[in-house]
């Protein structure tokens, strides 16, 4: 059973108790006029609120319906036989009967878990008595934990208007605005059900949650100081203040959380990963690269894809050594699951990690091979007529180029490699043509720069 349905038992029983006979309201000694808070004592509507009864939110029973429920209650039917119960109320409901008729037949059912008829005795309930607070305070709940946020918050909202001011109800509207994109409304929900229940986690996360939608992180981290300092070993709130300082463009800080989080073995793959990467943002290449691995450990073998993005990130930066260890662990962990596309990705990023170490002659070999399996691996070509032009091969260079040219997302690229070559050969007015085919399929101002000054020298007729 859940919190809500536990919540709603208390309900029911208070009006199977008879709760909802017609009684007059106590009334408790007043304190002299002179008292601080004595005009609230002393005003009548504070005490039908304050004793619990008001009979302007409480349908009565007739005297019938009243033997009715004596009736189920010695036979102990509520308790013992619920579904008979609700059968038997449910016979007397006619259009004029007492809506706490309803109200009892959607608990009842509720408590056996046909929430569909329940929903639908509750809507009869509040429409023959509009002011039936608990019958919009249970309506609401029901809706919020079926996810009809929209339908769920004018119950819990008139609920609170008649006078249920309670914590669950303000925190259940707060997470029905929420849900709903009403982001002020649900921190103003939030914050009265934390007044309420300020010991109450769940409503503490809402208005955190809601802080955080309107960009207001300063108190949303505050706030989260205060929750994890009273629960240190509960890995979301570090998590999610981690979150808050990186919108707040602290990284520092938040790798500070993550960090907590790994060492109570809490961290997930996926928070090693963001470790890894905010440590590769320091230029913290060995801390970046023990997160990375220790993500990659956590894996389950399926998420491939971001341990070849680990990898890219490596090599992009420069971070070579790092980088091979980083392929000797994809490869322990992913090797019998890779495709041919990753495996080739793979290859590429190692023959890169090696041109970057001065291992010319491993990279051009790894290159070759992969161009070989696939002849249309544009990137490696590319990357092979990079080694070939800085080792004066130019026309390997310039073969390499023109085949990777046949691939139309490195086309504008290679056309401009291209253009070196003839640039370096003095050949300025092919260079020029080539320049030109790639702005105009690509266009970049530098690039348009660099062809003005090859047309320049063209017009010039400087050639070899």
């Amino acid at each position: 059973m859940t919190r809500l349905q536990r919540t709603l038992g208390c309900f029911l029983s208070i009006t199977l108790a008879g709760s909802a006979l017609a009684a007059r309201a106590p009334k408790a000694p007043p304190p002299p006029d002179e008292r601080p808070l004595a005009a609230i004592w002393n005003d009548p509507d504070f005490a039908r609120r304050f004793f619990g009864y008001e009979a302007s939110v409480e349908p009565r029973l007739s005297l019938e319906e009243q033997t009715l429920y004596r009736s189920l209650d010695e036979r102990r039917l509520f308790t013992e036989n619920p579904s008979q119960a609700a059968a038997e109320l449910a016979g007397k409901i006619t259009p004029s009967s007492s809506a706490l008729l309803d109200f009892s037949v959607a608990s009842l059912l509720l408590g056996e878990g046909d929430t569909t008829n329940a929903v639908r005795h509750y809507e009869v309930a509040v429409a023959k008595f509009p002011r039936f607070m608990r019958a919009h305070r249970s309506l609401g709940m029901l809706l919020a934990r079926e996810g009809r946020y929209a339908e769920a918050s004018p119950h819990l909202t008139k609920a609170i208007e008649l006078g249920g001011a309670e914590a669950v109800t303000y925190g259940l509207l707060g997470f029905c605005h929420l849900n709903l994109g009403n982001h002020v409304s649900a921190e103003a929900a939030y914050k009265n059900a934390v007044l309420h229940d300020p010991a109450n986690l769940d409503w503490k996360l809402g208005l955190i949650k809601s802080f955080i939608e309107v960009g207001q992180y300063l108190p949303a981290t505050e706030l989260l100081d205060e929750l994890i300092q009273s629960h240190p070993d509960k890995a979301n709130l570090w998590v999610l203040q981690a979150n808050v300082y990186l919108q707040q463009e602290q990284p520092l800080q938040a790798a500070v959380n993550l960090e907590a989080v790994r060492r109570l073995g809490q961290a997930t793959a996926q928070d090693l990963a963001l470790l890894g990467d905010l440590y590769m943002a320091q230029e913290s290449t060995a801390l970046a690269l023990s997160a990375y691995r220790e993500s990659m450990e956590q894996d389950d073998g399926s998420r491939s894809g971001r341990a070849l993005r680990t990898a890219e990130i490596l090599v992009t930066r420069g971070a070579f050594q790092e980088a091979l260890a980083l392929f000797e662990t994809i490869r322990a962990t992913y090797g019998a699951t890779l495709g041919e596309e990753d495996l080739a990705k793979l290859r590429r990023f190692e023959a890169r990690a090696a041109l970057g170490l001065g291992d010319g002659e491993r990279a051009i070999a790894m290159l070759e091979e992969i161009i070989r399996s696939n002849p249309l691996d544009a990137e490696a070509l590319m990357l092979a007529g990079d080694y070939y032009a800085r080792h004066d091969q130019r026309e390997k260079a310039d073969f390499r180029y023109q085949t990777a040219a046949n691939v139309e997302a490195f086309r504008a690229e290679a056309w401009i490699k291209q253009a070196e070559l003839r640039v370096q050969a003095r050949d300025y007015a092919e260079a020029a043509e080539l320049l030109r085919k790639a702005q105009k399929l690509r266009p970049r101002d530098h690039i348009q720069r660099y062809l003005e000054k090859v047309e320049l020298a063209a017009a010039r007729g400087v050639r070899s």
